[in-house]
């Protein structure tokens, strides 16, 4: 199967059904009646799914890469996680298609990795602070570029986060300029609603 990650809210948003019966999940095209994807429930609560047709690469859709590569690779790319889990993903098979370049896995040379654990200064344990009001305070944080371009070309994001609530939106950007005025402007509405 060429893709390992279906966004089932927009598929739904496509006329298409999803239909999950005991352990099977099926993706359905009620015009042409026909099943497009099936799939079973594997022991991790999650759906292995097999195209029954020929579908095509969409924004719905993440391809999977199927090249090895590095232990460091593949570090980074699950968040600068310890490396011991990293070789425990590989050992148990926990990852479909973790393909891996090399032997050792021992190597912590990760630069960001040893920036983070430099203490700067001390922090309080909890804060103080208490809000109120859900416009009363919001934490902004933005990021990227990102090495990798997503699926929809987006290299940056924009998260704020409710002081009140402690609920957290995420925005994803092409470029930082404009973009980023505009997605302020979008939460300033959301919350104000």
């Amino acid at each position: 199967m060429p893709y390992n990650l279906i966004f089932l809210g927009r598929t739904t948003n496509r006329s298409l059904d999803v239909v999950l019966r005991g352990n099977e999940l099926r993706v359905v095209d009620p015009g042409k009646k026909t099943v497009i994807m099936r799939g079973l429930k594997t022991a991790k609560h999650l759906y292995r799914l097999d195209t029954c047709n020929d579908v095509r690469a969409t924004p719905d859709v993440a391809l999977t890469v199927q090249s090895a590569r590095t232990w460091q690779d593949w570090h980074r790319s699950l968040g600068h996680m310890a490396m011991k889990s990293v070789k425990l993903l590989k050992l148990k098979e926990i990852v479909v298609g973790m393909n891996v370049k090399g032997r050792s896995a021992d190597s912590t040379d990760c630069e960001a990795c040893i920036k983070a654990k430099h203490d700067v200064g001390l922090l309080p344990d909890k804060s103080e602070t208490v809000y109120n009001e859900i416009r009363e305070m919001t934490f902004a944080d933005h990021w990227g570029p990102t090495r990798t371009t997503s699926i929809k070309g987006e290299h940056y994001f924009a998260g704020f986060t409710n002081g009140y609530m402690r609920r957290t939106i995420v925005y994803f950007l092409k470029k930082t300029d404009d973009e980023t005025c505009a997605v302020i402007d979008k939460y300033h509405v959301h919350i104000k609603n």
